[in-house]
């Protein structure tokens, strides 16, 4: 499902995140549909708390200002 999510400096970016056991993919998107990430993950043993603490700021890097 596409969610509205928050960024850290207050903006706002479109996410759908999904996968299937032993594989993840992460993306977001600006509300312009100008700038985007997406990261495929496969395999691993992090725990997956840690794991989503990271894409996300991964994420928060790549989009914020972009406009």
């Amino acid at each position: 499902m596409t969610s509205k999510s928050p960024l850290s400096n207050g903006e706002w970016y479109w996410k759908h995140d999904g996968g299937i056991p032993g594989f993840e993919t992460v993306n977001g998107f600006t509300p312009d549909g100008q700038h985007g990430i997406v990261i495929s993950l496969s395999g691993g043993h992090m725990d997956a708390a840690e794991k989503n603490k990271i894409l996300d700021q991964m994420v928060d890097n790549a989009l914020q200002n972009t406009r």
